[in-house]
């Protein structure tokens, strides 16, 4: 029963996506510039949030699709004294108002620093839906994130309000996941293997060993959240992840974050990219799809 709704779940959103190749775009950045975003931090004089970073200079490639290679970059925990630092950059809820549906769909690029083979810290990349556009960190909306390094016991992190939600039992969470370890991440083929640090940042002194297989790093994440009211249903390249039940309504975007107390060795090699944000709606037809995908849920949690 679990795999055939999965299954089901996976057929209408990849409706909804590829129906959607012309849907009205509501929002849209390449994060050249901060207009109509907010930038919401724990502790801002611990991290950094640059606009328009030509990352091309770090040796990374351009995001799948895009045009150019500017972007934004995030960095957290930077220095001591180590302390949790989380950095939101969501649509601007003054200025920019979502409806109750939309799609929205993003790259992001872990870095990590290489130290004698060491990651040193662990740090988060992912997104938030349905955000109210001001409480900081984890503690509001729809998150799905991934660490860079796949250094921690929980490499996969879905929460809601600041619930985490993996438990597998629940049945909220993709087929393809066994785990939310970063080598089934590998093993499910989410996240690519045998991942090594631009030959740039090497030649400028990041390490040339390997992450963790199934790690965050070092690859462009496609990630997705396909919302409908109260439902998000988040994907990481083109996989289902999660289908969250939270707040009906709110803002939407990136996260990168570290919540732990370790500080990377060379901190210039530990940073989370991002490029090409894109909000669009959805097609009404689509929109029926998914609510009666979420009264199917509803049913199957009552058996």
């Amino acid at each position: 029963m679990k795999s055939k709704f999965f299954a089901m779940g996976t057929a209408l959103a990849a409706g909804v996506m590829f129906g959607n190749a012309n849907a009205a775009v509501l929002f849209s950045t390449s994060f050249d510039d901060g207009t109509d975003m907010s930038v919401i931090t724990t502790n801002a004089g611990d991290t950094t949030t640059t606009f328009g970073v030509d990352y091309s200079a770090m040796g990374i490639p351009s995001a799948t699709g895009t045009a150019d290679t500017t972007g934004l970059r995030i960095d957290a925990n930077i220095a001591a004294p180590a302390d949790a630092q989380e950095v939101l950059v969501v649509v601007d809820a003054t200025s920019v108002t979502l409806p109750s549906s939309f799609i929205m769909s993003f790259k992001a690029w872990a870095n990590v620093s290489r130290i004698d083979g060491d990651n040193t810290t662990t740090e988060f990349i992912g997104g938030v839906a349905n955000h109210d556009g001001t409480s900081t960190g984890r503690t509001n909306g729809n998150l799905t994130i991934v660490t860079g390094d796949g250094g921690s016991a929980t490499d996969l992190r879905t929460y809601v309000d600041g619930g985490l939600e993996n438990d597998l039992g629940t049945g909220i969470h993709g087929p393809a996941l066994t785990t939310f370890n970063a080598p089934d991440l590998a093993t499910a083929g989410i996240l690519g293997t045998g991942k090594l640090a631009p030959a740039a940042q090497v030649t400028a002194g990041n390490g040339d060993t390997a992450v963790q297989d199934g790690a965050g790093a070092f690859e462009w994440i496609d990630f997705k959240a396909i919302v409908d009211g109260s439902t998000t249903m988040w994907y990481m390249n083109d996989e289902l992840i999660v289908t969250h039940e939270g707040q009906a309504a709110g803002t939407a975007g990136v996260y990168y974050g570290d919540f732990f107390s370790s500080v990377a060795l060379n901190s210039q090699f530990q940073y989370g990219i991002f490029d090409d944000l894109k909000i669009t709606d959805i097609p009404e037809p689509a929109s029926l799809a998914l609510f009666g995908l979420g009264a199917l849920a509803m049913i199957r949690r009552r058996k």
